[in-house]
């Protein structure tokens, strides 16, 4: 295994001899041409026709740099591609840099290995994001380094997606666009495997941005060798905060794909994917990581200080049912003792585990969890403001099992009641959702998802508002009463470590040091979900 892939494995496209990625073999690579790798398609390697350029790839990278001639080696040569353009009426000249590494709060030691650093480059056009260079750097190479993974998402303004883009093996490979991602048989294959739905994705989109440099933490130069060349190079010396790009680049991102792709979806008054569109409602096809504030760091000194702000997505899908739908639910402070914390994590032997990392305690900041991903909640939002979802079947739906938001089997098993497109008429939709689901559960009996829709179905159509609010404050109560019991606190310090579990088996959880390990805890110990009454129970195999 290559350097590269040692510190970067599913990021790389699965090459095979047949590809012929050597510069002297196959000609159906070529280094000086726009190749293809679509995974899952059988026919999708080879260089691309001029036809095929020409018609699919008008984004920046492509129009700027690629079809021009450019076949850029390393980071430094595609910024000077996109500089040479800067007077072009399409121009993305302005600039700023990114930093996430999930070892960039761990000291530099001789002999040890943290992975890798990811440089995210970003090109701008009057302040609108264009295109993003993600350069994935071993420990020890610079930027500029030709040997180093550059991957380049770009939005494309005319055919309204993004598209993606890896430089490997000597060679420049479009790898898709966004649509690609939602159908067969290339969702879930090459960077939809990680960009499940097509959108840009930040793992740690919320304060406070867990591995990112500032405005946290920040990612010093103690965290690299000192004769590391990345600390010296001006992209890193000048290297912005991760609060800006999560409101500057990658929300603007996603409302642009989510924009695009819901007018391709609705055609006149008709909803074509509506089944896809309504798995990111009952399903969760992504993720996001959240935690609190408590810096490990504070925690385990034993000073005094608690975890005072437990995320509540953890507990319910708070951006779904009160962001976005509005139920008027008081949400109290969640807290967990910082000492009570610090003797779990001895008890349970919480690792950060990874590369060549293996060091007790927890990430940078404290009991770091699964959430609900961004692209889901948008996704609700846009079927919400077009008329095709009410918020009564929305919220009648996000209650099934509301106390396990992310991960739901019981949630998810809804989506077979919806149909494959629709009118774009929420009326509609309520009727043809609610008596198919209404007729599973009186075929299936009391205890299913579809049972308990049926009982939040029938609050009708002005009482189910403050009734949701109200289970889901009594739940809250419970969850509180349990924070401030130490046994309460073990159990959801297990279910914590399930959650993360289930975590790691998506390819989006592509490093270990991204979430702490509980070493105590057996591989083969049940998953854990939580129930109304704030239970911790065995996930029903």
């Amino acid at each position: 295994m290559t350097e590269q892939e040692q510190a970067f494995p599913s990021r790389l496209l699965k090459l095979t001899p047949d590809d012929g990625l050597e510069r002297a073999a196959s000609p159906r690579i070529d280094p000086k041409k726009i190749n293809q790798h679509i995974e899952g398609e059988p026919q999708g390697r080879g260089v691309m026709s001029d036809e095929d350029v020409e018609q699919l790839l008008k984004d920046p990278f492509a129009t700027l740099v690629l079809r021009r001639g450019r076949f850029p080696e390393d980071l430094m040569e595609i910024l000077e591609a996109f500089d040479e353009q800067n007077d072009a009426d399409d121009a993305v000249p302005d600039q700023s840099t990114f930093l996430v590494s999930e070892g960039g709060q761990i000291p530099f030691a001789p002999g040890v290995d943290k992975g890798g650093t990811r440089l995210i480059t970003v090109r701008s056009r009057a302040g609108s994001p264009e295109v993003m260079i993600q350069t994935l750097l071993p420990p020890g190479l610079p930027p500029s380094d030709k040997r180093v993974l550059n991957e380049v998402i770009a939005w494309d303004p005319e055919n309204r997606t993004l598209h993606f883009y890896q430089r490997q093996a000597g060679a420049w490979f479009w790898c898709g666009q966004s649509d690609m991602a939602l159908v067969k048989p290339t969702r879930g294959k090459g960077p939809f495997d990680s960009h499940v739905n097509g959108y840009v994705v930040m793992k740690e989109l919320k304060t406070p941005w867990v591995h990112w440099h500032g405005p946290g933490l920040r990612i010093n130069e103690d965290a690299f060798a000192a004769d590391d060349p990345l600390v010296a190079d001006p992209l890193f010396r000048g290297r912005d905060h991760a609060l800006n790009f999560e409101v500057d680049v990658i929300r603007p991102l996603v409302d642009r794909w989510n924009n695009a792709r819901f007018d391709e979806a609705i055609e006149g008054a008709q909803v074509a994917d509506l089944h896809g569109l309504m798995r990111q409602v009952v399903e969760s096809t992504s993720a996001n990581l959240i935690s609190t504030h408590a810096e490990w760091s504070q925690v385990s000194e034993g000073n005094g200080v608690d975890l005072d702000d437990l995320p509540p997505t953890f507990f319910f899908d708070m951006d779904c049912l009160v962001s976005a739908l509005r139920l008027p639910v008081s949400v109290p402070p969640l807290r967990m003792d910082g000492a009570r914390y610090k003797a779990l994590v001895d008890k349970y032997d919480l690792r950060v585990r990874g590369e060549g990392v293996d060091q007790a305690g927890d990430v940078p900041f404290c009991f770091t969890v699964p959430e609900r991903a961004l692209e889901d909640v948008v996704v609700l939002r846009g079927l919400l403001d077009r008329g095709v979802l009410s918020p009564r079947l929305a919220a009648c739906l996000l209650m099934v099992d509301f106390a396990n938001p992310v991960g739901s089997r019981g949630r998810a098993r809804l989506l077979r009641h919806v149909p494959a497109s629709a009118a774009v008429d929420a009326q509609a939709l309520d009727v043809a959702v609610s008596k198919a689901i209404l007729a599973a559960a009186a075929d299936d009996g009391d205890d299913t998802p579809e049972a308990e829709f049926a009982a939040h179905w029938e609050l009708g159509p002005t009482a189910w508002e403050d009734a949701f609010a109200d289970r889901i404050e009594a739940f809250l109560a419970k969850v509180v009463a349990k924070l401030d019991d130490a046994d309460g606190c073990d159990e959801v310090f297990r279910l914590a470590e399930s959650r993360r579990r289930d975590f790691r088996k998506r390819r989006l959880a592509e490093f270990g040091l991204s979430l702490p390990q509980a070493v105590a805890i057996a591989e083969d110990e049940p998953r854990l979900d939580m129930t109304e009454g704030a239970d911790i129970v065995e996930r029903a195999k």
